[in-house]
């Protein structure tokens, strides 16, 4: 449906207009950092400032304008169009992130010219939809052509599962506000209706490039500090709190100075790797000289004869996250990879138990004493076979490090010869550029590791005596050697 926007200018009289207190701090909308990046718009200090100063304080946003899931709840008491999506929605609109995104959609069509004045109860928030961006360029809104230049980066699994995702939920939107009046006139029917998919995805790119965790509120949208741009490490300018009033605040961090007309920057997570950056926010920071981290998917293997009790009973994304942790050593961390790594043999079992209210549950063994699935790896570290068990993690995990930089290296060659092509724009390559050379690189780093880590383990006595005893199982069921001679 078509969107009714005001100029980021106004953003500043509207936060006046609703409580929202700018302390020497201003809205610009054409913000170029000192290296001469252009940062769109965002927060300018208009005077020298200090964190020693008795106000550090730079922005106080009321508690009634900080959206919410109680927020919206709060709205919804009075606003029957949106409560019945809200229950509509089940379980989903109880999450912040479902109840914000279905309030964003109703302001959306309070404010669109398709019809004749609002469908619901206005509030501060409609001229707030109003005052974001007409567009957000994150990976959900790239071309086919421009997807194609992903193959091999962590980004292209992540985004087809995003698309597939909101595909869903777009589906169960249709389903289960279909029956409203209002939704079934202004969405959904075939003449008057205007609702599309794309409708959905606004909502979703809206929500998770400003969503913030705001301290004892959560995830929330917080109108004017979420005009402030992101700078990692020591070029993070401010910080965002809670107030006393329970109100949000962004105020200067300790130690830092701000000098007049310099930009007000908060980090949106230090963190964060290239790719959920480009994910989230739609862009990598200048500075940034690596990925930081990657997600890789990983499958329990198909022949693995316990594989479908041990996707039931992990809750974990199916994958292995490797990052550079805050001493600036590699690490890794996922839970999925050890389900791969041990079997029936090594102790591990599965028993299905029937609970009182007559619900079965599926309960996980190690030598026969219930575990907690959630923690596994700290199982297998107290066993004596755990150098074996390290061991069998590496290897996977160097396998799947070595696969997904073939796929790098593979696809090399048609992104370099992809300048140019119709469907891919210019930033948006440079872009995937950038994340596929980071990537590339600290695939390397990882592959150096677990090699070296592999060599250390297969050192290891408990290891060496694991193999001697594999090779002497295996040499007791060859068949006896024979003599030529004896068939003469």
């Amino acid at each position: 449906m078509r969107r009714t926007t005001i100029p980021v200018e106004n953003l500043f009289a509207w936060g006046k207009l609703n409580g929202v207190e700018f302390i020497n701090v201003d809205v610009k909308s054409d913000i170029t950092s000192q290296d001469g990046v252009f940062r769109g718009a965002g927060l300018v200090s208009t005077c020298d400032r200090s964190s020693k100063d008795s106000a550090a304080v730079l922005v106080s946003v009321p508690q009634d304008l900080i959206l919410s899931r109680e927020q919206v709840d709060r709205y919804a008491a009075i606003d029957k169009p949106l409560k019945s999506v809200l229950d509509a929605a089940g379980a989903f609109g109880k999450t912040a992130r479902g109840a914000i995104l279905i309030f964003l959609l109703v302001q959306i069509t309070n404010a669109s010219p398709d019809f004749d004045g609002p469908i619901s109860v206005t509030n501060p928030h409609t001229d707030y939809v109003k005052l974001l961006p007409e567009t957000v360029l994150l990976p959900t809104y790239y071309t086919d052509e421009e997807k194609d230049l992903l193959y091999g980066t962590s980004l292209d699994a992540a985004l087809d599962q995003k698309l597939r995702s909101l595909e869903n939920e777009f589906e169960e939107l249709q389903g289960y506000t279909r029956d409203i009046a209002w939704c079934q006139k202004y969405w959904w029917d075939r003449d008057s209706g205007k609702m599309s998919f794309d409708d959905w995805m606004l909502v979703d790119a809206l929500y998770r490039s400003r969503a913030l965790n705001l301290p004892g509120t959560g995830n929330a949208m917080v109108p004017c500090i979420d005009m402030a741009n992101h700078m990692s490490g020591i070029e993070t300018i401010a910080s965002y709190e809670t107030g006393a009033d329970g109100g949000a605040i962004l105020q200067i961090r300790p130690g830092t100075e701000l000098a007049a007309d310099e930009e007000v920057t908060i980090t949106y997570g230090d963190e964060k790797g290239a790719c959920e950056m480009i994910f989230s926010y739609g862009f990598l920071e200048p500075g940034m000289s690596g990925a930081t981290a990657i997600f890789l998917d990983f499958q329990i293997p198909d022949d693995d004869p316990l594989r479908m009790a041990k996707k039931t009973v992990n809750k974990e994304a199916p994958g292995v996250r490797l990052f550079v942790n805050s001493n600036g050593k590699l690490d890794w961390e996922g839970n999925y990879i050890w389900w791969a790594c041990v079997n029936e043999e090594d102790g591990l079992d599965f028993r299905v138990t029937q609970e009182n209210d007559g619900n079965r549950r599926l309960e996980v063994l190690w030598k026969d004493q219930h575990i907690d699935p959630s923690q596994l790896s700290k199982t297998l570290e107290s066993d004596l076979k755990w150098d074996i068990f390290q061991l069998r993690a590496i290897v996977m995990l160097q396998d799947r490090v070595s696969r997904q930089a073939n796929n790098l290296e593979a696809s090399e060659e048609s992104f370099m010869e992809s300048q140019g092509q119709s469907g891919i724009r210019d930033g948006v390559r440079i872009l995937i550029g950038q994340l596929r050379v980071r990537e590339a690189g600290l695939l390397a780093q990882f592959d150096r590791l677990f090699e070296e880590q592999k060599t250390d383990l297969l050192s290891s006595d408990t290891v060496r005596r694991y193999l001697e005893e594999a090779q002497a199982n295996v040499d007791s069921h060859l068949p006896p050697e024979t003599n030529e001679d004896d068939f003469a």
